[in-house]
């Protein structure tokens, strides 16, 4: 997603040393990207950014760290960047760092924060009839481990009727969306297959999770 959009973008990378692969691997896919290292204690300044920022263009910002150090300093920063930058936040590993108590989710949303994730958050309005079972009979809606336990094995017993082996039914053009989940079956390297299918959500104005693609 960030390399297919990345055109007419100003990509800067925040990454401490222990997620250098990643760096690297964004490097590779995006030549142009600027890189910003944080400091000794773990942190950045407004002036790390604003060096490589640009005013006339989309400052696309990738974080890539386990630090919540890290991660609360660069969102402080990025957040108070004078409006005359354009500011969106990106990572590729939302971890327990975002959720530290010191990580505003108000500026998250201001930033647009977006990220890939296995399962997007289901509507309260859905009508899905699973939902309305599983709550009818256990008082709650179901959470993500249920939904995933429900989309997985619902998804074997279709794939299992489309074909007679269940192998023709999991080529990589063939995804499938349920309530909380999609699958894309690709051959592992090692051995079996993998499911490569996941969602790209923003954290909107609403600080509700939106589906981007």
């Amino acid at each position: 997603y960030l390399k297919e959009h990345s055109s007419g973008k100003n990509i800067i990378i925040i990454s401490d040393s222990k997620r250098a692969k990643q760096r690297e691997m964004i490097q590779n896919a995006i030549p142009m990207a600027k890189t910003v290292s944080p400091r000794g204690g773990g942190y950045i300044q407004a002036s790390d950014i604003t060096s490589v920022a640009s005013e006339g263009m989309d400052n696309w910002v990738i974080l890539e760290t386990q630090n919540p150090v890290l991660v609360s300093s660069a969102v402080n920063v990025l957040a108070a960047m004078p409006a005359n930058y354009k500011v969106r936040l990106f990572t590729l590993d939302r971890n327990e760092a975002y959720e530290w108590h010191e990580v505003s989710s108000t500026r998250l949303a201001k930033l647009n924060f977006t990220f890939p994730s296995v399962n997007k958050n289901i509507s309260e309005d859905d009508r899905n009839p699973f939902l309305i079972s599983y709550k009818n009979k256990y008082g709650v809606l179901p959470n993500r481990y249920a939904i995933r336990g429900f989309d997985v094995t619902y998804d074997v017993l279709l794939r299992l009727a489309s074909e007679k082996d269940i192998y023709d039914a999991i080529m990589p053009e063939s995804e499938t969306v349920y309530i909380e989940n999609k699958f894309r079956y690709e051959k592992s390297n090692t051995e079996g297959y993998c499911n490569e299918a996941a969602y790209i959500l923003k954290y909107n104005d609403e600080l509700k999770f939106e589906v981007v693609e």
